[in-house]
């Protein structure tokens, strides 16, 4: 199985969505210690759900390491909120992880640029329908309503509604 950090954004819109039991099914799942302080703050949308995952180990948490990076690459991880950073630099420094999964835009352009791999929760979707764990309806449901409370760029949403799973084979579970 492979194995993901996901941070609490896209945490949140897989869990809104309804498929964030479908990831911790399909994958691995880590989380660093910010992004599951910040998913169970009380009263907060799954709060006790994600409580739940990471007392029972459906979630593995670790802490980002105290490491030494280049001053560019420093100066682009503090400039993202907590939960990213953490996230990129657990990816970074604790392998095996396969991807991170990530929502954000300025933490995926640093994934990019960095060479780490990554989706977002939207192409999570994409990547259950194509593994046959959704049918076409439930997916173009999900989409849609992922569509309407993520925000994606519009080159984002066409490269997910067309990509193959040849494209995003490195994903698929």
């Amino acid at each position: 199985m492979k194995r993901c950090m996901v941070d609490s954004s896209s945490a949140i819109l897989l869990y809104k969505s309804g498929l964030f039991a479908d990831l911790v099914e399909t994958y691995h799942i880590v989380m660093t210690v910010s992004v599951i302080e910040e998913l169970t703050i009380p009263g907060y949308p799954g709060a006790g759900e994600f409580r739940h995952y990471a007392d029972t180990g459906a979630i593995a948490i670790q802490s980002p390491p105290g490491m030494r990076l280049e001053k560019r690459a420093t100066e682009v991880l503090y400039s993202l909120a907590r939960g990213e950073r953490d996230t990129v630099l657990c990816y970074v420094a604790n392998g095996p992880i396969t991807f991170i999964i990530i929502d954000d835009g300025r933490a995926a352009r640093y994934c990019r640029r960095a060479g780490i791999p990554f989706i977002n929760a939207l192409l999570f979707a994409r990547i259950t329908y194509l593994a046959g764990l959704l049918s076409r309806r439930e997916y173009d449901e999900k989409y849609e309503e992922l569509v309407l409370i993520g925000r994606y760029a519009k080159e984002v949403t066409t490269f997910v509604r067309q990509c193959s799973g040849k494209e995003i084979a490195y994903f698929m579970p």
